[in-house]
């Protein structure tokens, strides 16, 4: 491997100091693009809900499709809008689910011994919804004519989203942190004082590793499973404490709004102290934060005022416009990071032009996978969901198998001595299936 030769001083790089590395700064490269191919991973399941939510006719699956239809025809509550779905009984208590209303008979659900009960939503009855793919991780928010409106939300409610967060945002951590150790010793500007007299480079170092609250502390699940906690880590957290907030589900939100917002800051302070002709990457990072603002600014106006701020939209419109501008803002924002803190390494290796190919291809290879992840969906689904009827959040009734009754028989290890136990039953009253899905 030759040596790498000097930059101009104009840019004020170190390029020298990549020969003392084994590669002369190739193994960092290697390392940057490693974890491209990792944000290309988290990116790909996080559009796949974005799209498949937005229009579930055009992207899910059929199979699951018809299944949302077919839930929602047999309880048709789940396909009203919000607001009609808080003026259905005419009663508006959030306590009350069990007194009775003048409305059609068909607005309730009929229990096994012909009783009935009030309902607007259905949860899934596990604690995180475990399936073998994303079509089937959205049947419940698709069947209460709902949509996540951040990938938090997902990520909460399901296993494989708790595993692509819990996974990428530690990786992007350590990830950004290291890479911008890497830049103090190529570009020495990155550390040194710039605005007011800041080193905004050790600004934006503090502030990667705040994305670990994210990954670590989980938010609410929403309208999709029903619990009172959540994970954080090796043992779990309850949502309120006396009655209140738990203060700790504010470390999700927090930290992401620090991983996203201050470095950004800290890189276009630097980047207006050094002017576009010190800058051969100016182009690029410009448009990534344009991007990564862009992106804040639809997730923030949606998740502000419920809708986005396009006139006539709806509450589940804002929804989908929300975790699009969420999904925009995280992906601009890893590339962005990503860029500025490899561009020297870059330069000095004569790989820019390659390396920022890449990170174009990174940002548009998940819609490559979305358009063609069809072909590779399984094709084998489970017979029947396990559903739990709630109103105002309060649960009602199951239908469909309870998630108990799927695992009994061997599934159960019995104690060697003790008698065998009866299969686990349901607590709450079975809901009939007019049609069963």
């Amino acid at each position: 491997m030759s040596n790498v030769t000097n930059a101009p001083a104009a840019f004020g790089y170190d390029c020298d100091v990549l020969n003392r590395l084994p590669f002369q700064g190739t193994e960092v490269l290697v390392f940057a693009s490693l974890f491209l191919a990792l944000i290309v991973v988290w990116s790909v399941v996080y559009a796949d809900v974005v799209f498949k939510q937005w229009a579930p006719a055009t992207f899910l699956d059929p199979f699951v499709w018809t299944r949302v239809q077919q839930i929602q025809a047999a309880f048709p509550n789940l396909a009203l809008p919000p607001a009609d779905k808080a003026r259905l009984y005419g009663d508006g208590g959030a306590s009350d689910a069990t007194a009775d209303a003048p409305v059609p008979p068909s607005h309730y659900a009929t229990l096994e011994d012909g009783t009935t009960v009030k309902y607007d939503e259905v949860r899934a009855t596990e604690a995180y919804i475990s399936t073998k793919t994303v079509d089937l991780d959205l049947l419940v928010v698709l069947a209460n004519n709902s949509a996540f409106s951040t990938m938090s939300g997902y990520s909460a409610a399901t296993s494989r989203g708790y595993a692509m967060l819990a996974t990428m945002l530690s990786a992007a951590a350590f990830t950004t942190t290291l890479l911008c150790l890497h830049n103090f010793v190529v570009d020495p500007r990155a550390a040194a004082p710039g605005w007011m007299n800041v080193r905004w480079g050790a600004v934006a170092l503090c502030f990667y590793p705040f994305i670990l609250c994210t990954a670590i502390v989980m938010t609410s699940v929403g309208d999709t499973v029903y619990r009172q906690s959540n994970i954080m880590l090796w043992t779990s957290f309850p949502y309120k404490l006396n009655g209140a907030e738990n203060p700790i589900r504010r470390l999700h939100v927090f930290g992401v709004v620090m991983f996203g917002l201050a470095p950004m800051l800290c890189h276009l302070s630097q980047a207006l102290t050094w002017g576009k002709e010190s800058m051969p990457n100016y182009a690029t990072a410009s448009a990534l934060m344009l991007a990564t603002v862009a992106g804040l600014a639809t997730f923030g106006i949606s998740n502000l005022f419920g809708t986005c701020w396009l006139p006539h939209t709806t509450k589940l419109q804002g929804k989908k416009v929300s975790i699009l501008g969420e999904w925009v803002m995280m992906m601009s924002a890893f590339l962005a990071f990503t860029h500025w803190e490899t561009f020297p390494t870059m330069y000095c290796t004569g790989q820019s032009a390659t390396f920022e190919k890449l990170l174009l291809g990174a940002f548009f290879a998940p819609f490559v996978y979305v358009a063609r992840g069809q072909l590779w969906a399984p094709n084998d689904y489970t017979t029947q969901p396990s559903l739990m009827l709630t109103y105002k959040g309060v649960p009602q009734a199951v239908a469909g198998p309870c998630a108990a009754e799927a695992w009994h028989g061997d599934e159960f290890v019995q104690s060697h001595n003790a008698p065998p136990a009866k299969p686990p039953q349901c607590v709450l009253p079975r809901a009939i299936f007019p049609t069963a899905p």
